[in-house]
């Protein structure tokens, strides 16, 4: 079997980072799923200065983005979103733009910084 290894050259994959606390949370694989990817977006707001006046990183997702991101129907996201406002309300507060925005003021949880 031949092996193909990593060269010091090469480039390193991108990755989600997959907070600690999420292991200890009772919610599907799909909100931790998503919980990371709004997790990325968010480093990527507070990058770029979406903050809002109360100092807070915000970012928008379209659903069905979020939908195609994680392979996932546009029910299953609003499910798995409730899930996480559900589980760990100081992590992640929400609300819907006529159904078709998905707001999100990110809060961290102990521990973690973006």
């Amino acid at each position: 079997m031949k092996y193909e290894y990593m060269k010091e050259s090469e480039q390193m994959l991108q990755y989600f980072q997959f907070p600690k606390f999420l292991l200890k949370l009772r919610i599907s694989q799909t909100a931790k799923f998503l919980y990371m990817i709004l997790y990325d977006r968010a480093r990527i707001s507070r990058k770029n200065s979406w903050i809002d006046k109360y100092g807070n990183v915000y970012l928008i997702f379209p659903i069905e983005e979020l939908s195609v991101q994680i392979d996932k129907c546009k029910s299953s996201v609003k499910t798995a979103l409730k899930e996480l406002d559900d589980a760990a309300p100081s992590k992640v507060t929400e609300k819907y733009k006529s159904n078709k925005y998905h707001e999100v003021n990110y809060c961290y949880g102990e521990g973690e910084s973006l």
